[in-house]
């Protein structure tokens, strides 16, 4: 987490409301009640008043959050230092997930614009819960799968509806396929990776 963060942990949630959120959240909603539990266990409660910054652009990053309240603006700035936003993240929204996923760096920075209480779930906490549950790989994959098809519909959606921009050189329409181009090649690496596990775990002896 980036130090200009000022942030606060706690348990002031349940496991219950942990397990909960997760079933909430795309990338884990195919686990089963069991394999969310396990991974609740893992997970961090935070508090980030508002005007925090999370994170930054070109940060490392090894972690994703799920917000439970509050809200967080991601945006980054574009060649000319025009600001643009990509998506405001609400209750029940979730970020952060490529370079949990993959250890990459930040794609876009994160400003809380109302006070945060959030869960966190970073790549120590999902590789300790791979190891004990590894079959949940497949889950993983194939929810993976589904935001990378999401994903790509975005792309070209906006590719083709800023098309003609083109012709007027509008920087901020053109970073914005960019992010999404990023994080497409970033689910695509992610899923093969996950895929690996997956057939690791199957050709164990058992």
């Amino acid at each position: 987490m980036s130090q200009a963060a000022e942030t606060t942990e706690s348990s002031e949630v349940s496991s219950s409301e942990k397990v909960d959120a997760l079933g909430r959240t795309p990338l884990f909603t195919l686990l089963d009640t069991s394999e969310r539990a396990a991974l609740a266990e893992r997970i961090d409660f935070v508090k980030v008043a508002k005007g925090k910054t999370l994170f930054t652009y070109g940060d490392p990053g090894d972690s994703m959050y799920i917000v439970l309240s509050g809200a967080v603006e991601l945006w980054f700035k574009n060649n000319t230092g025009e600001k643009i936003v990509l998506e405001t993240a609400t209750e029940g929204h979730f970020f952060g997930e490529v370079s949990l996923l993959d250890g990459g760096s930040r794609n876009a920075s994160a400003t809380v614009t109302e006070d945060l209480e959030a869960l966190i779930v970073d790549r120590g906490d999902l590789d300790e819960f791979l190891k004990i549950k590894p079959t949940a790989a497949m889950d993983l994959l194939t929810a993976t799968g589904k935001r990378l098809r999401e994903t790509s519909r975005l792309l070209r959606h906006t590719a083709s509806r800023n098309a003609p921009l083109a012709w007027r050189h509008d920087q901020a329409s053109h970073s914005m396929i960019d992010n999404l181009r990023r994080r497409a090649v970033g689910l695509s690496a992610i899923s093969f990776a996950i895929s690996a596990t997956s057939a690791v775990v199957m050709l164990r002896p058992r």
